[in-house]
């Protein structure tokens, strides 16, 4: 019930593949249950994939109540996408909830930590602009543009020098036609925090503006998956050529000569929504082969197996226990196969990893300004 209103069947869900979605996860003996970055900290079966959609499915179907006791599930999960790395019936759980949340918040239920994102999102947007125009001059391409550089807010608000490197790269390979755009957010934040229209309208207004541009390359992977999943999963289409850095990159490595000497064993580490969300692998391997001697090395679970640093999904604003927790998890399992530095190709797993002792954290971006 909805603050004593009992819900149509599937009117939580939102229908569609959301539905079916969550009728296969409440009918599954559990077996992805393993993969999940979230009950593995919290040890609670209600954290689980299987849990999460469980809840979800007795809502809809009008069994459990949408009180403040059954929220929790709805938000805790990272976006990972491991679960369904492993699922026999290749179930998106992010599809159902992202629209649980937006019933959430519907019925006036959202999470605390949740309102206060929204509230703060367009200050972040309005700091990440100035940061990325105090570095590169401006925000916005000219219409001459060619290619267009979106840094992401995590890069422009965590590290903007991670932004000045990836606009050094964009220029080294197109010119100064190349331009750095913050003006507007993917949206992301507001989707999962339930705002669907928040994020239709962030999305509307960066497709109108994306109009007159060729190719975006987009530095952080989260947004690069909105963009490129997101939109078109949402009824938005951009005109220009969505590419993730990496791919950029690949095809001009020739223009990137010198070799960086890190200390003690090199990892990469795949990020979630780069490597499960995207599919994107092997570029950024191929980049380490050219950066670093004799590449980097993966771990034993690798690529679609790859656990997750904890930073997606708004987790770090719902459960910060559970982000720390996955972060210093996978640093363990870094450690303990010999890593010394971990390279990483996304702004919020760098973020995430950088305070763990013992272990160096490079991101790719900065090795190939280096490189230049």
């Amino acid at each position: 019930m909805i603050l004593g209103r009992k819900l149509r069947p599937g009117a939580l869900a939102g229908g569609g593949e959301a539905d079916s979605a969550l009728s296969h996860c409440a009918y599954c003996p559990k077996l992805c249950t393993f993969m999940c970055p979230v009950s593995r900290e919290t040890r609670r079966e209600t954290h689980s994939p299987w849990g999460k959609q469980t809840t979800l499915f007795e809502i809809a179907r009008g069994m459990l109540p949408l009180g403040r006791e059954y929220v929790e599930p709805i938000f805790a999960c990272t976006n990972c996408h491991a679960c369904t790395s492993v699922c026999d019936h290749d179930i998106d759980v992010t599809v159902s909830l992202l629209a649980g949340r937006a019933r959430v918040l519907e019925a006036g239920m959202l999470p605390d930590p949740l309102r206060v994102l929204l509230r703060n999102q367009p200050d972040r947007e309005a700091e990440a602009r100035r940061n990325v125009a105090a570095l590169a001059g401006v925000i916005g391409p000219s219409r001459a543009a060619r290619t267009v550089l979106f840094p992401g807010c995590a890069a422009a608000l965590e590290d903007p020098a991670m932004v000045r490197a990836a606009l050094a790269i964009t220029r080294a390979i197109d010119g100064d036609s190349t331009a750095a755009f913050q003006d507007l957010c993917c949206g992301l934040p507001y989707l999962l925090a339930g705002d669907v229209s928040g994020f239709m309208e962030a999305a509307r207004k960066l497709a109108e503006e994306a109009r007159a541009w060729k190719t975006i390359v987009v530095l952080d992977p989260g947004c690069a998956w909105t963009l490129g999943k997101l939109y078109p999963e949402h009824g938005l289409e951009l005109q220009a050529e969505v590419t993730t850095l990496v791919e950029y990159v690949l095809p001009h490595l020739h223009r990137f000569v010198r070799r960086s000497n890190p200390k003690g064993p090199v990892f990469y580490h795949d990020p979630c929504h780069l490597g499960r969300g995207l599919g994107v692998y092997d570029p950024p391997r191929e980049i380490l082969l050219r950066l670093v001697a004799g590449g980097a090395r993966d771990l034993s679970l690798t690529r679609d197996s790859e656990p997750c640093c904890g930073g997606g999904g708004a987790i770090p604003e719902s459960m910060p226990h559970v982000a720390s927790g996955a972060a210093s998890r996978l640093a363990a399992t870094l450690r303990g196969e010999g890593a010394r530095t971990v390279v990483t190709a996304c702004p919020t797993c760098r973020a995430h990893l950088l305070d763990q002792e013992g272990l160096k954290v490079v991101d790719l971006v900065t090795l190939l300004a280096e490189a230049l």
